[in-house]
C-alpha cells in the first residue's frame, strides 16, 4: 500500500479518537455543570399543593412546607403519611358561635367558621349553625329549619357519613334519625301545607323523655260552619321513628280543622 494512503488512514483513524474523546468530556462537562448549578429533577408536594409533581429544581430551592423525592412512589408514600397524621375528630359536641379550622372539624364535614356542613347517611347535606339567638341551634336540610336548645353532638360513621345526637335530660344520647324536611312532610300529610314553624325539643318525664319536632302552624276553618276562625294546630313528629302525634284544640271539630 502506497505510504502516502496508509498516512491518510492513519490520520483519520487517530482524528476520529480525538473527536470521539472531545464529545465524552463536554458530555462530562455538561454534567458537572448542571451539578454545580444544582438542577434537579424531582417529585414534589408542599403545604398547599397536595399532589405528586415533577420539576426541576436549581439552586437554593427549599422553603417551608416543600418536601422533595427522587421517585415518584417516595413522593405518593409521605404524601398519603402527611394526610393521615392530620387527624380529624369523628364526633363533636355542638357549640353555638365555636368557629373552627380544619383540623377540629369533624370527618365528613365541612367548616366554616360557625356553620358546620356535613352528609346524612342518606346523602343529604346538614347544616349545623348558631340560631338568631341565645344558645339555640339550627338544622337546615332541603331549605326546612328546626331551632333546637338542645345539646346535639355529630358523629361519624365507618362510611364517614353523619349522625347527630341529642343529648336529653336523663343523660341519654338519642339518634336523630329523622331530618327537619321529612318531618316537614310528615306534618304535611296529616295537616295540610301550612306555614310551619319547626323545634326540635325533649318531652315526657323521668325515664320517657324523648326528642320530637313540634312543627306549629295556623290552620282555618268556619265555627259551626259560619264563623271564620283560625286555629293553632301542632304535629308532633318522633325524631327516633317518626310516628306524628297531632294537636289541635278541643273544639277543633267544630270548625272542621
Amino acid at each position: 500500500m502506497d505510504k502516502s494512503i496508509s498516512a491518510l488512514i492513519l490520520s483519520v483513524l487517530i482524528g476520529s479518537m480525538i473527536f470521539g474523546m472531545t464529545g465524552i468530556a463536554n458530555a462530562a462537562n455538561n454534567t458537572n455543570n448542571n451539578t454545580s448549578t444544582g438542577c434537579k429533577n424531582l417529585y414534589w408536594f408542599d403545604d398547599t399543593i397536595k399532589v405528586c409533581g415533577q420539576k426541576q429544581f436549581c439552586g437554593t430551592y427549599m422553603y417551608l412546607g416543600l418536601q422533595t423525592f427522587n421517585s415518584k412512589a417516595l413522593c405518593e408514600k409521605a404524601l398519603n403519611e402527611t394526610k393521615n397524621n392530620i387527624e380529624k375528630p369523628k364526633n363533636i359536641t355542638f357549640v353555638p358561635w365555636q368557629k373552627r379550622n380544619a383540623s377540629e372539624c369533624p370527618i365528613g364535614c365541612k367548616c366554616v367558621g360557625a356553620v358546620v356542613s356535613c352528609t346524612t347517611a342518606d346523602g343529604k347535606i346538614m347544616t349545623i349553625e348558631a340560631g338568631k339567638s341565645g344558645n339555640i341551634i339550627t338544622i337546615i336540610v332541603d331549605g326546612k329549619e328546626a331551632n333546637t336548645s338542645l345539646e346535639l353532638e355529630t358523629e361519624a360513621d365507618s362510611n364517614n357519613k353523619t349522625k347527630i345526637k341529642a343529648v336529653l335530660s336523663d343523660k341519654r344520647k338519642a339518634e336523630i334519625k329523622i331530618m327537619p324536611d321529612t318531618a316537614s312532610e310528615k306534618a304535611i300529610a296529616k295537616l295540610g301545607e301550612l306555614e310551619f314553624t319547626i323545634e326540635l325539643k325533649e318531652v315526657g318525664k323521668g325515664d320517657d323523655v324523648k326528642p320530637v319536632y313540634e312543627l306549629t302552624g295556623n290552620k282555618e276553618g268556619k265555627f259551626l260552619g259560619i264563623f271564620k276562625i283560625i286555629a293553632k294546630v301542632q304535629a308532633q313528629v318522633d325524631a327516633e321513628d317518626g310516628k306524628v302525634k297531632v294537636i289541635k284544640p278541643w273544639w277543633s271539630f267544630l270548625a272542621g280543622i
